[in-house]
């Protein structure tokens, strides 16, 4: 079954791809793709996945749930190859905005808009473009509910290299997504214990806010 459906993604991509340079217009499209989520792994939906090495999956907010494969390709790209530079699925509107319109995003926020918010999108055109050697994202709130309302997926947040995620009875989990080791000294630990000593009764609390 995933060999056939591998075949027919395939064939549909070579599809547009074809149909784009018949049109003469392929040199000149932006093609996009980037996953929803991991691969369900608790057979819920009558399929096993294996997000190994990530723990979790498909509604989990652990990193085998939430960190996932994209694929960007078109003009001015200077980024080739593969790279591990947060990118959020929220970040291609603002994203695609600068690149198509060779402007700043911001430009075209009409007045009645909300003030940007934590988990609204970034512009990385400049990372992608070669404008910034880094992309401009450094944390990413997964998923955050008021106090009681956890659901089945809790909260998390990401600051640099370390997590927090809070899931129901459970209080808090720290980790660091690169290794089994939590550097002491590093700046994102020490952003994290001085959030945690500056709001020690009301760390979630803080992260939902």
């Amino acid at each position: 079954m995933i060999c056939g459906m591998i075949a027919v993604l395939d064939e549909g991509v070579g599809n547009v791809t074809n149909a784009l340079k018949n049109a003469n217009i392929f040199e000149n499209t932006f093609i996009i793709f980037s996953s929803d989520n991991g691969g369900p792994t608790h057979g819920n939906e009558g399929t096993q996945s294996n997000n190994f090495p990530l723990r979790g999956g498909k509604n989990t907010i652990w990193e085998g749930g939430t960190r996932i494969v994209g694929a960007v390709s078109g003009p001015g790209l200077a980024v080739r190859g593969k790279t591990f530079e947060k990118i959020h699925v929220t970040d291609w509107l603002p994203t695609i905005v600068s690149m198509a319109s060779g402007n700043n995003w911001t430009n075209y926020i009409t007045a009645d808009e909300p003030e940007y918010q934590y988990g609204d999108g970034m512009d990385v055109w400049p990372y992608l473009s070669g404008a910034q050697p880094r992309s401009p994202r450094d944390w990413l709130l997964y998923e955050t509910h008021p106090a009681g309302q956890e659901l089945v997926h809790g909260n998390a947040l990401v600051i640099g290299d370390m997590k927090i995620i809070h899931t129901g009875q459970v209080r808090l989990h720290m980790h660091y997504r690169s290794s089994e080791t939590v550097p002491k000294n590093s700046c994102t630990f020490m952003i994290f214990l001085h959030l945690i000593s500056k709001y020690p009764d009301n760390f979630i609390e803080t992260l939902q806010n």
